[in-house]
């Protein structure tokens, strides 16, 4: 199961099959976090204060920066967040999910990338063989000058129930980041929150949020656009699905 660690100087980071949050938060003002698993007992190199990533000589190829990077065989999120706050006049870097299984995110988890100040918020990167999303959300969100990070998923099947969402949402002058979506397989948007205790996206002012992807703009400024493809197109069944109330749209509300 899952292997708790707090951060105490010194300490070293347990070897896992995978990332395991279960009601925490991770963020990261004004700071870095890497986050990694590795398949047997070893030696992990630490990234220096240059901000290199996490990993063993495996992952040496990934010599981008990132705010936040976890790189993991599965990685589950159950009543947890995964946060990046801008309020500067610098540019975040990516916040980065490299799952070799699958992606887990259930019961109001959230990863966000939000950004009040006046440079590009986080971009927002996904790559899983699986992406699972059960009353969980993934959104960029933007409120000032700003533009909005993008969110990019890319899976073998993706599904989103119970009132999932993904979301790119602008209420500032700067634009909304665009939703990209590449699945190999199969893309699912079922059902909605029939609790009514999600504070996603509304789009019916129901009090019920569905499944769905969306941006929106409350502003004048331009929400971002929405591109969902599949790269393998021999399989039989539909490449989106979308039922029991899921929704894909843009929303604007502003002038």
């Amino acid at each position: 199961g899952p292997v708790p660690f707090t951060q105490t100087v010194g300490a070293a980071v347990p070897t896992i099959p995978g990332v395991n949050m279960t009601g925490g938060s991770l963020a990261a003002p004004s700071g870095l976090i890497h986050m990694a698993t590795v398949p047997s007992p070893g030696e992990v190199s630490l990234p220096g204060l240059s901000g290199g990533p996490l990993g063993n000589s495996a992952s040496s190829s990934l010599s981008d920066s990132a705010i936040i990077r976890i790189r993991s065989g599965e990685f589950v999120l159950d009543r947890a967040f995964l946060a990046v706050n801008s309020d500067g006049s610098t540019a975040q870097s990516a916040v980065i999910v490299d799952v070799q299984g699958a992606a887990i995110m259930r019961n109001a988890s959230s990863i966000s990338s939000e950004t009040s100040g006046t440079e590009r918020g986080s971009d927002i990167q996904m790559t899983a063989q699986s992406l699972q999303m059960d009353s969980a959300f993934i959104k960029s969100v933007t409120t000032n000058d700003g533009h909005g990070g993008d969110i990019s998923i890319d899976a073998r099947t993706i599904s989103l129930t119970n009132g999932a969402q993904i979301v790119s949402s602008t209420d500032g002058l700067g634009a909304g980041g665009n939703v990209s979506i590449s699945a190999r397989d199969s893309v699912t948007i079922s059902g909605f929150d029939a609790t009514g205790t999600l504070t996603g996206l509304d789009p019916f002012g129901s009090g019920f949020v569905p499944s769905g992807v969306f941006t929106a703009s409350s502003s004048s400024a331009a929400g971002g656009t929405i591109l969902i493809t599949r790269a393998q197109q021999s399989v039989q069944e539909p490449a989106v699905t979308v039922a029991n109330g899921g929704w894909i749209g843009s929303i604007t509300s502003g002038s």
